[in-house]
């Protein structure tokens, strides 16, 4: 039987841009916002709300759990939640939960050992925790998902290009580690998270090409406030289209071009 992971590196959003959070709802409501509300004002307002909750969980990250808005994941806009929770929700939506040869699959989470790289992790590991668990009407948010893990890479960090490329480097050694320990392994990548570019070369290099291509399966990003899923290496269709319906396809190509060409 396969087992099936989704590898993704774990970057900044959750403390620079996330808006998931149940004061930033109240705030909302109570100067009379709707959530897709964007103008360039109410932004404004809402991102002082969110930074203000954003420092207070960083000094108590045990309460991030409590503080998530869940109908950010239900109702959305998914552009409020962290860049990994919301590619996350496209993929578990759009591709695991309809594949029938997908029984279940585990998370794979990259993460540096910079401050900023382990709070990024802790607060989106709180986030999934909840939605974990299941909701009002015994139903679960990720029925698929059975186990997520975190992994830390020393020196993870693009801004010390010397120690970035040696942790790419040990990246792909403890994933070939964690790997090799599963049976019959089929690995999805998430992109969309951090580290970008640089990243999607070194994925595709070394484990589509090279180290274990009958391992690989896809590769996914999510640009952005798009509601659309990228196959950045892909020679196939490279774009798949939600079910929302929040997005047109046209709107996003170039957007999407734009990712492909990283390839």
């Amino acid at each position: 039987m396969k087992t099936t992971f989704l590898v993704a590196p774990c970057g900044t959003s959750i403390l620079r841009s996330a808006t998931c959070w149940k004061a930033v709802s109240e705030y909302r409501k109570k100067i009379g916002l709707n959530r897709t509300d964007y103008s360039l004002e109410n932004l404004m307002e809402v991102e002082t709300v969110r930074d203000q909750v954003v420092k207070k969980l960083m000094k108590n990250t045990d309460s991030v759990q409590d503080q998530f808005d869940v109908d950010t994941w239900q109702y959305g806009p998914r552009q409020d939640l962290s860049a990994e929770l919301a590619s996350l929700f496209y993929i578990d939506q759009e591709i695991f939960q309809p594949d029938e040869t997908i029984a279940n699959y585990e998370l794979l989470f990259i993460h540096g050992d910079d401050e900023e790289g382990r709070l990024s992790a802790t607060m989106n590991e709180g986030i999934l925790n909840q939605l974990l668990l299941p909701d009002d009407q015994k139903q679960y948010f990720l029925p698929k998902l059975i186990q997520s893990q975190w992994l830390e890479v020393q020196g993870l960090d693009p801004c010390n290009p010397i120690g970035f490329d040696n942790a790419l480097w040990k990246m792909t050694s403890l994933l070939e580690e964690k790997l090799a320990k599963a049976s019959d392994p089929q690995v999805y990548f998430n992109l969309t998270g951090g580290y970008k570019g640089t990243l999607l070369h070194f994925v595709h290099y070394l484990l589509k090409d090279i180290t274990k291509p009958d391992w690989y399966r896809e590769t996914y990003y999510l640009f952005e406030d798009s509601t659309m899923l990228c196959k950045p290496l892909s020679t196939s269709e490279r774009m798949i289209q939600t079910t929302s319906g929040e997005a047109k396809k046209s709107h996003l190509t170039s957007r999407a071009r734009k990712v492909s060409d990283l390839s």
